[in-house]
């Protein structure tokens, strides 16, 4: 088996059907889908049991509540793969998704592949041209903190040994965030490819945006720990993290925390000229105070 397909699922059976069609057309077919299920309603159970019991690619696991663990990783100790993927059940994968990021996995013999999405079926031209960029050893650490690579699990292939030691954590929310990092740095090859593979829906996720920033913390310390050297970027990473959040949530007294890592970081982001102009300028807008940033994230959202 060289791929395993994992789709962790939580009560999206309108979508499931429409998601696990577009894994099964695959043009690719040395694979297996995994599809992981918690407090699925009736008619989910029998969709999965039907999916599993007229093709023999899929396995169904009905997650009981005394299986205390993250959906993904249930799904990472059920694959037999080579490679895993992992698709969310309100998605699709374009039929050549797999084929596109095997690949250039063995290629490079890469461990991560990394493709683009799109949303709101808005379809890219998925010819290969100008196509790659490979990344190696710390150059991976070094490009996610200039984010030019993303912390998001989805669209994308890993080579499945990536995974030894690392787990997903039980809490879901920003376990990506939480994760991807540390599988930067044990990769030794990754390649972003610059095709769009992975339809993403665009919904409104109900997340609890300030645990991101704490988050942002614990990289933090794991960055000043094992790459001393791109601190600094890191900061910047946090600083624009932390702007991203205020735009999202609600509550003033929530943003005035969240603007309290924006002062603390942005020496760090105002001179640097990577950053999009955009973005530079609420850092430059975050100088006159909190309320002049507030209202421009306002203004401009």
């Amino acid at each position: 088996m060289k791929v395993s397909i994992i789709i962790p699922v939580k009560n999206n059976e309108i979508f499931l059907n429409r998601c696990v069609e577009s894994v099964l057309n695959q043009t690719y077919n040395d694979y297996e889908v995994i599809i992981v299920v918690e407090n699925g309603t009736e008619n989910m159970i029998k969709l999965c049991n039907f999916y599993e019991k007229n093709n023999k690619k899929i396995t169904f696991i009905n997650k009981v509540n005394k299986m205390r663990n993250n959906l993904k990783n249930i799904g990472l100790e059920k694959s037999k793969g080579e490679y895993v993927t992992f698709v969310n059940p309100n998605d699709t994968i374009d039929k050549e998704f797999l084929k596109y990021h095997m690949y250039f996995a063995e290629t490079h013999n890469a461990e991560i592949v990394s493709s683009r999405f799109y949303t709101n079926k808005r379809l890219f031209n998925n010819k290969i041209k100008d196509y790659e960029s490979v990344y190696r050893d710390k150059e991976i650490m070094k490009n996610y903190m200039l984010m030019n690579i993303r912390s998001n699990v989805i669209a994308k292939l890993y080579k499945k040994s990536l995974f030894n030691n690392i787990e997903f954590p039980p809490e879901e929310y920003y376990d990506e965030f939480r994760t991807m990092y540390k599988l930067y740095d044990k990769c030794n090859t990754l390649v972003d490819i610059k095709l769009y593979t992975y339809n993403k829906e665009s919904k409104q996720e109900n997340y609890d945006y300030l645990s991101k920033i704490d988050y942002c913390v614990e990289m933090l310390g794991f960055i000043e720990e094992k790459y001393p050297e791109l601190i600094n970027y890191c900061k910047v990473k946090i600083c624009c993290e932390a702007i991203y959040l205020m735009s999202k949530v609600e509550d003033r007294n929530d943003r005035k925390y969240l603007f309290e890592y924006v002062k603390l970081f942005r020496k760090y982001a105002i001179n640097d000229r990577r950053l999009p102009r955009k973005v530079r300028s609420q850092v430059m807008k975050s100088l006159l105070g909190f309320n002049m940033l507030d209202t421009y994230i306002k203004i401009t959202k």
